[in-house]
């Protein structure tokens, strides 16, 4: 199940994108795509946005794994329980409440009568970290 779902396509894509409009076997696609300075900008923000979010999540889950695995804890099994519930929730929920709290028009700027998160709301950072509560 795990090759048909899961490796199959991402070979299929990557077998694709060596075939230029004509059909024929080429590396059109990906020097257009290192080539074009939207594209390099498109390319180097995903990758960012990936590195980031792993080793974010990386340095946040991997002390809490053990954390919850080695020590007694008095409110072990309620700590675990609210570590499960952003995984429950779909990411559109999330970010939607993120950016209703600390948006332009959002709870914190008209609490303080004047924007400052929204600069900080739609950074990769905050993506970063939109992404590292899904990991």
């Amino acid at each position: 199940m795990f090759l048909l779902l899961c490796v199959l396509p991402i070979l299929y894509m990557l077998g694709i994108s060596f075939i230029s409009a004509d059909g024929r076997f080429s590396f059109e696609n990906y020097r257009r795509l290192l080539i074009d300075a939207r594209q390099r900008e498109l390319l180097m923000t995903s990758t960012l946005l990936g590195a980031e979010t792993a080793l974010l999540a990386m340095s946040v889950g991997a002390p809490f794994g053990l954390l919850l695995a080695r020590t007694r804890l008095p409110l072990k099994r309620m700590l675990r329980i609210a570590l499960v519930i952003p995984l429950v929730v779909p990411p559109y929920v999330l970010a939607l409440a993120w950016v209703s709290i600390t948006g332009s028009t959002g709870f914190v700027a008209s609490w303080l009568g004047r924007d400052l998160l929204a600069a900080w709301t739609y950074s990769l950072g905050a993506a970063v970290r939109r992404a590292c509560v899904r990991a």
